[in-house]
């Protein structure tokens, strides 16, 4: 399933609130990646508010509510003779297959000691269900576990030094494995989660970097887009996003991005590959009910 990831961060980084209502929903339980796509699936493609994810063993188990009768409508055949549900909201899942030599019969790959070599490949499962689309019981939003930035930097190896910079513009600054945030910033969780994002992207050249880059260092524009982004979607995930600072973190990223350009596809990856990293290190450890990806 290949998506424009461009096209979703671009919506991502104007639209308050749409990560906050699909990550509060469904706390830890899914990969970022599939939060995201979950989002914009239900948004565009089903033209439904964006809420909380889930497969419908989980809605009816957990909150008691079913999938309305409309939305099981209409159904397609696939490949294998399976139903399909055609609204049904598909997301990512890891699959673990035999490695055989020739495709598609030829004889099991097989290590020294004779056990058979498994792969790893992603494939879309469409099997979950936004709230918008379910009914029963009343829905009322469990509480998110809180996110940890004291756990999320111990995580990540990265430690938080005292600010060390006089001019009174500068909130924030990352160098090596350390970040500092200034006493005077606006928004120093924001601040922080931006700052995190230039360690684990790689921009500040090392080596335990969540992301390692192939090719030299970014422009300067790029890199203070590509952390921006993960600031935007790492604060709307945990509620911390509003439309003045989505407004404030979009004039901060034309200033430094003046190319004219839509986000690159590259970097679009890579700040969701960012985000996911610096969420998971600062949430609790969870049973996943999706496929993380």
């Amino acid at each position: 399933m290949k998506t424009q990831y461009a096209e979703l961060l671009k919506t991502l980084l104007t639209v308050p609130g749409i990560m906050a209502e699909c990550f509060n929903g469904n706390g830890y339980q899914l990969s970022f990646r599939n939060i995201m796509l979950g989002a914009m699936e239900c948004r565009h493609r089903l033209e439904l508010p964006a809420g909380p994810i889930m497969s419908a063993k989980r809605w009816l188990n957990d909150f008691g509510r079913t999938i309305k009768p409309s939305e099981l409508e209409p159904v397609r055949i696939g490949e294998n003779g399976r139903r399909i549900h055609t609204r049904a909201i598909s997301l990512i899942k890891p699959e673990s297959y035999k490695k055989r030599h020739g495709y598609p019969n030829g004889p099991y790959m097989r290590d020294s000691n004779g056990k058979v070599l498994y792969g790893r490949t992603f494939r879309a499962i469409a099997a979950f269900w936004c709230l918008a689309q379910t009914e029963g019981t009343p829905y009322v939003r469990p509480p998110l576990a809180n996110f940890s930035f004291t756990k999320a930097l111990k995580k990540l190896k990265i430690t938080e030094v005292p600010f060390e910079n006089s001019s009174a513009s500068v909130q924030g600054y990352a160098k090596g494995r350390e970040i500092a945030i200034s006493d005077l910033a606006i928004a120093p969780d924001h601040v922080r989660l931006h700052e995190l994002g230039h360690i684990v992207l790689g921009h500040t050249h090392d080596p335990l970097a969540v992301i390692s880059s192939e090719t030299d260092r970014p422009p300067r524009g790029l890199r203070e887009l590509e952390a921006e982004g993960v600031g935007v979607l790492a604060a709307d995930s945990l509620g911390l996003a509003t439309a003045a600072s989505l407004s404030s973190s979009r004039a901060y990223i034309q200033a430094w991005y003046r190319d004219g350009k839509a986000v690159p596809e590259d970097s679009a990856n890579k700040i969701i590959k960012a985000t996911g990293a610096i969420l998971k290190a600062g949430g609790p450890a969870t049973t996943k009910q999706g496929g993380r990806s």
